[in-house]
């Protein structure tokens, strides 16, 4: 007799069943007794004397209407001393107590209010730990203590530090740097190390690292301003801008190096990589492109914009260049205006070393139009070179008889009618000096034979004097005369 392994107990011992009418011997009842023992021996009673020896399946699952408190491993619905293994989902409907630890081997969903004693489940975190929290869900709090990958969906309630003093992260100075001025602004490695002036900011190591009684300054960048000692108001924004400045105030450089030489040179402007990156004690200096007066040391009031523009100006002060390496080649020379790509050395017109020209050249630095100093102009015939343009100096057209009146001038302020025929022309500007040339006509008026004009004299700066005539030597007015003057 025995349980069929589907749950179903079968009596199959000897004598079983019994016929109707016949003599149960003692031998079958004694051998069904046994078996009945056997078989109830292998159930689980109710009051709990026995325990299962292999897990039970519930179809139904398990409904227990026991009240009493699952505080301890006495007490609750299920006691085990083997863990409990879930399938599916479970559910607790009211407080659960774990003792222990639990390992979730995938993600925990908190339908409710999740409540922690003093020490959180996630105090300390490992580097594989990851936890999610939701406000929704009432955590709002995370002492963390660990190095783990934590994403926090909500952030949690953070009291600020307060720090006296300047704070150190990694190396890096974060405060008021030296002396803690109140206006002043440190970050970096030794950033305003020495700084008693105000309104100072240092961003970068070594920015403004020896400034003292300097201030308004600026610096941002490595060693940006790191010797500036008194210097004010100065901004410099790259690494190594302004760097040997000591006492130069008012200068602004923005660009790796720019005005990095400077000393003592105040009220300069340098935007651009190494633009004024050799200026000492120069002032008033403005340098706009890489490489901008690069050269230039001690030489004043120099304006260079564009790529490498004036980069060879060492002491040439007081130059004007715009363009593409405009000027690029100009070393000495003072007072020269460039615009457009001219070197300062090309198309045949060397001003290197020369002073007060006006160059206006092309896009290839192909110089088209030239002043020089005395005002001279020159202007380039393609092929062949500049040629000097000698303009008229002086014209006028008027009516020479009756009361001359001038119909059209220019730099003449009157005509002065000496006689029949007899004028001069005075200038509104005079003549550089008397070794001008002039030309006069006259119309004939109906004369036979036509006038006949005399240039009378050399001409004096300010004046020139003509008559006219007719063929037989007579002095005569004309209704048109003309007069130009060339230098």
């Amino acid at each position: 007799m025995s349980y069929n392994g589907s749950g179903t107990f079968n009596i199959n011992t000897a004598g079983q069943p019994v016929v109707t009418g016949t003599v149960i011997s003692s031998t079958a009842f004694n051998a069904l007794t046994a078996d009945l023992a056997t078989g109830l021996s292998t159930a689980i009673t109710k009051d709990g004397q026995t325990a299962a020896t292999a897990r039970i399946p519930f179809a139904q699952g398990i409904s227990s209407t026991l009240v009493t408190d699952s505080t301890s491993t006495t007490t609750g619905s299920i006691i085990t001393a083997g863990g409990v293994g879930v399938a599916k989902a479970l559910f607790v409907g009211t407080t659960a107590n774990v003792a222990g630890a639990v390992t979730l081997q995938s993600t925990l969903a908190v339908g409710g209010v999740a409540t922690y004693s003093a020490q959180p489940i996630f105090s300390s975190l490992t580097a594989s730990s990851a936890v999610a929290t939701d406000a929704s869900k009432g955590l709002v709090s995370v002492t963390n203590t660990g190095t783990g990958n934590n994403v926090l969906a909500t952030s949690p309630t953070i009291t600020t530090p307060t720090i006296s003093g300047d704070a150190s992260i990694s190396g890096l100075t974060v405060g008021k740097g030296a002396n803690a001025v109140a206006r002043n602004t440190a970050f970096g490695i030794t950033a305003l190390a020495a700084a008693t002036g105000n309104f100072n900011t240092g961003i970068g190591n070594l920015a403004l690292l020896t400034n003292s009684t300097g201030t308004s300054n600026t610096a941002v960048g490595d060693s940006a301003l790191r010797l500036n000692t008194t210097g004010g108001s100065n901004t410099a924004i790259g690494q190594g801008a302004i760097e040997l400045n000591t006492t130069g105030s008012d200068n602004a450089a923005i660009g790796k190096d720019a005005f990095s030489s400077n000393t003592t040179g105040s009220s300069n402007t340098a935007l651009g990589k190494g633009a004024l990156a050799a200026n000492t004690t120069a002032s008033n200096n403005t340098a706009v492109g890489y490489h901008a007066l690069v050269a230039n040391t001690t030489a004043l009031n120099n304006v260079a914009v564009g790529f490498q523009a004036l980069t060879a100006v060492t002491t040439g002060g007081d130059n004007t260049a715009i363009g593409k390496t405009s000027g690029s080649l100009i070393t000495t020379g003072s007072k020269n205006t460039i615009l457009g790509q001219y070197s300062g050395n090309q198309g045949g017109l060397d001003i290197r070393t020369s002073n007060s020209n006006i160059v206006l050249s092309d896009g290839d630095g192909n110089p088209r139009l030239k002043m020089d100093s005395t005002g001279q102009l020159s202007s380039l015939i393609v092929g062949v070179g500049l040629f000097e343009d000698y303009g008229c100096r002086a014209w006028v057209n008027f009516n020479g008889t009756g009361t001359v009146a001038i119909r059209g001038s220019g730099n003449v302020s009157s005509i002065t009618d000496n006689g029949t025929g007899d004028y001069t022309v005075n200038f509104t500007t005079a003549m550089p000096d008397v070794n001008y040339s002039f030309l006069a006509g006259a119309q004939a008026n109906g004369v036979a034979n036509g006038p006949m004009v005399d240039l009378y004299g050399v001409g004096a700066t300010g004046s020139a004097r003509f008559r006219v005539f007719t063929q037989a030597s007579a002095a005569m007015d004309s209704p048109v005369c003309t007069f130009a003057a060339f230098r």
